[in-house]
């Protein structure tokens, strides 16, 4: 959660979230950034299902935001 606060309002790919968080590459299909994210999600969106703060950009990775800056 530290190293997605720390880069608000940015995207984030799962292999520099791999690289920055855990310190590794992995060049296989890890499915361990996507089940950190939903544990995440499980702790500090009030509805998971439709996460307001860290939010999937579809095809890249994730991007964490307070929503601060969201006119809805």
């Amino acid at each position: 959660m530290q190293y997605l606060v720390s880069h608000e309002n940015q995207v984030l790919s799962r292999d520099q979230l791999l690289q920055g968080v855990w310190g590794f590459d992995y060049s296989g299909q890890s499915r361990m950034v996507d089940i950190q994210i939903a544990h995440l999600r499980e702790k500090i969106e009030p509805d998971p299902k439709r996460p307001k703060y860290l939010r999937t950009v579809r095809g890249f990775g994730y991007e964490f935001s307070t929503g601060d800056d969201d006119t809805e």
